[in-house]
Order: C-alpha cells, then structure tokens, then sequence
C-alpha cells in the first residue's frame, strides 16, 4: 500500500526546488530593469556625446578666433611694413642714406613673426585634432561598454528562456507522475473495496 502522506511530502519537497509560476513575474520585472538601464545608459551616452560634441565646438570657435587675431596683426604688421618701406624710401630719397642694415633686420624681424604666427596656427590646430581625437576615443570606449551589456542582457534572456522551458518540462513531468500515483491509488482504493 502507499504511503499518502509520506508521498505528498516527497513531492512538496521537491516543488520548492523548482521555479513556480508566481515567481515568473520577478523575471519579467528583472527583464523590465534591464531594458530600463540600457535605455538610461543610452540616453546618458547621448548626453555625454553633446557635451563632449559642445565643448569641441567650443574650443574650435576660440582657436578660430585667435587666428582671426593672428591674421589682424599679420595685417597690421604688413602694413607696418609698407610703412616702414615707404619711410626707409623717403629717408633714403631724403638722405641718400644706406639703411640697408635696418632694413635686413626689420625683414628678419617680419619673417620671425610670421614663422611665430604659423607655429600658433599650427599647435592651435594640432590641440584641436588631439581634443577631438580623445573624445572620439571615450565615445568608443563607451559604445563598446554598452554593446556588452547588450550582450550580456540578450545571453540572460536566452538563459532565462531555458531554465523558464526545463521548469515547465519538469512541471508537466511532476505533473503526470502525480496523476500516475493518483492513478493508482484510486486502483488501489478499488481493489480494496
């Protein structure tokens, strides 16, 4: 004969092990906060991304308006120059003087500033591409961090679908071995009346 009690015990026991159908939601709700943090990393890289993008621009706008600077000057230095041509032509009219000592220095003195001004433009220019190119290496370094997180969730999901399918085969298993017993204790039953 069996057992009854002793057997609605074994099989209590055993369902404690298994996922039960209440606990399904709370995997449904991990899944929710999982999207929830991939759609708040996105957004956060977004912002990240126009903050970084902003501060480009803006360093861009201030080295631009330096070389607007450097271009006033190299200007005003042409026109000094001329001035200083126009002078050294009138002296030389004038005075019939030999200033060319004076005058090889004053084009020394130019082609220093205008070499000065190059090297400006040119470390303005190299600073820009180096800001830029540390940015675009962050941004990257971002996108990869969400992209495995995107496959870390996509593996969870799939490992959850699994161990969900094997709970629900091992439910219907439980649940023929138990209309088995029940089968059988009724046939018991029968034989016994």
């Amino acid at each position: 004969m069996v057992d009854i009690e002793n057997h609605e015990y074994r099989v209590m026991d055993k369902d404690t092990s298994k996922l039960t159908i209440e606990e399904v939601p709370f995997q449904e709700k991990e899944i929710v906060h999982l999207k929830d943090t991939i759609s708040a990393l996105r957004t956060e890289l977004e912002e990240f991304q126009f903050a970084k993008d902003k501060a480009v621009q803006e360093a861009l706008a201030s080295k631009s308006g330096e070389i607007e600077q450097l271009k006033v000057t190299a200007q005003a230095l042409r026109d000094e120059l001329e001035n200083l041509n126009y002078k050294k032509d009138e002296d030389v009219q004038k005075a019939k003087a030999d200033s060319k000592d004076e005058i090889d220095q004053l084009k020394k003195t130019i082609q220093a500033l205008r070499e000065e001004i190059e090297e400006v433009r040119y470390n303005g220019e190299a600073k820009n591409q180096e800001t830029i190119a540390l940015f675009n290496d962050e941004i990257n370094q971002l996108k990869s961090t969400i992209q495995s997180l995107r496959d870390e969730i996509e593996n969870e999901k799939f490992e959850h679908l699994k161990l969900l399918q094997k709970k629900e085969a091992d439910t219907a298993a439980e649940v023929r071995v138990l209309q088995q017993s029940a089968q059988a204790l009724r046939d018991e039953l029968d034989k016994l009346s």
